[in-house]
């Protein structure tokens, strides 16, 4: 009906979610934990509140904190687990959609907006119509203080409180509005949306500082890693050092790109099969479906030539193939006469129809042999094989085996863009 508000309701489950680690701190399996009792528990409150609210269905936000130290590759299993733990007690009626935010006991409120900034800007872009409704009275008090911070400046005049007392939910709304001339804003908006060109626009207006120039390199590097040139993303991450202060996150970000330039073309070949999927998740996040479906084909072009190169005992010699699926032909074969005998979730995951059918989607579009448009809708209900999901659920689908083929290849994924994001954003901070 015209006229009706949509509320996107906002839940912050009590307690954080502990990484499971040796005395050592290795992290082992199940990776984490918590308390399943008391999270049921929270499910059925919130139920509860969802029965009270003007609208009978939707999607409601599940907020979590978890241990900082958690890894990224576990994040996602943690996530789709709490999801559908979560779903089972709500019902058909409403959505999970759960979102974590890594932390710890001494994490203050100012910590914990650095990551929750970038979820809700992207909630605010997902969800350009709906409110953002926060449940009050739930959650520890500094994430729900940076949820409250951060949904009233993302949302501004869409913010609203919900307000339970046990039989009855009260919604109060609440406007506020950014100032438009807020340099800030504009620069973490930026780097949340991974517009690093518009990001260093913006950057070159202010004066300079070690903060600023050494910002500015980093900015440059990250654009020239996603043109791939990573000669010369190495030499402005070089500057860029130079000028910020030592941190694990550019030591990391260095230990990711010396690979992609390395002599060794074992080494270097597999550097950039991680490289192209690290880039295939920014274009998820800001749901450019032409470029990740560009680097998704290249990607699993660079995982069939590696699957010959190196899961034989012998020296392959590749043979000119008119297509793609030439090379997924040679590569059946091989598999099938026994002369590769390793990398089996890789290859079933490559032969997999959900892959096949994503990049159906790319082959008969604009960028591949067709004329057909390329939609989210399209591409994901391809992937997932049914459209009854979410396009969030399939995305987190592909992310998940995604993981089958890193752990198969042995490739570490801790290095991504949206940890470097969260870098640039603290530093910035420190802008006046």
């Amino acid at each position: 009906m015209i006229g009706t508000i949509e509320y996107i309701p906002q839940f912050l489950f009590d307690g954080i979610i502990r990484e499971v680690h040796t005395l050592e701190g290795k992290s082992i399996a199940p990776y984490w934990q918590y308390d399943t009792e008391s999270v049921d528990k929270q499910a059925e409150t919130l139920k509860k509140i969802l029965h009270g609210l003007p609208q009978e269905e939707g999607i409601v936000a599940a907020w979590f904190v978890v241990e900082d130290t958690l890894k990224m590759k576990h994040m996602v299993s943690l996530q789709q687990q709490l999801e559908d733990r979560i779903s089972s007690v709500l019902g058909d009626e409403w959505e999970a959609d759960v979102f974590l935010i890594p932390g710890s006991s001494s994490s203050t409120v100012q910590d914990y907006i650095l990551d929750v900034e970038g979820l809700v800007h992207t909630l605010s872009l997902r969800y350009p119509f709906e409110h953002f409704a926060q449940i009050v009275g739930f959650g520890n008090y500094a994430p729900f203080q940076a949820l409250f911070l951060e949904g009233m400046k993302q949302f501004e005049n869409r913010y609203t409180s919900i307000y339970w007392n046990g039989t009855s939910a009260f919604l109060a709304h609440t406007e506020y509005e950014t100032p438009a001339d807020s340099w800030a804003k504009q620069f973490r908006d930026f780097i949340a949306e991974y517009d690093y060109q518009a990001a260093l626009k913006l950057l070159e207006e202010r004066d300079d500082t070690p903060y600023v120039i050494g910002l500015r390199a980093l900015l440059q590097s990250i654009i020239d890693r996603l043109n791939f040139a990573f000669s010369e993303s190495i030499e402005h991450l070089e500057e860029a050092c130079t000028y910020l202060k030592k941190h694990n996150m550019l030591d990391e970000t260095m230990e990711a790109l010396r690979p992609l330039l390395s002599h060794d073309k074992k080494e270097k070949e597999l550097a950039r099969i991680a490289e192209l999927y690290r880039q295939l998740e920014i274009y998820l996040e800001t749901n450019d479906m032409a470029s990740f479906l560009v680097r998704f084909y290249r990607a699993r072009e660079a995982v069939l030539l590696y699957l010959m190169q190196y899961g034989t005992n012998f020296t392959y010699k590749q043979k000119k193939q008119s297509s793609i699926y030439g090379l997924v032909d040679e590569l059946e074969q091989m598999y099938d006469e026994e002369r590769i005998e390793r990398f089996f979730g890789a290859y079933f995951y490559l032969r997999s129809s959900n892959v096949a059918k994503t990049l159906n989607v790319r082959n008969n579009s604009f960028i591949g042999h067709g004329r057909a448009g390329v939609t989210q809708r399209d591409l994901w209900h391809n992937y997932y094989g049914t459209s009854k999901t979410t396009l969030e659920k399939a995305k987190r689908r592909f992310l998940l085996d995604s993981q089958i083929l890193f752990k198969d290849l042995g490739i570490d994924m801790e290095n991504k863009f949206s940890s470097l994001n969260r870098y640039i954003l603290k530093v910035s901070s420190k802008i006046k």
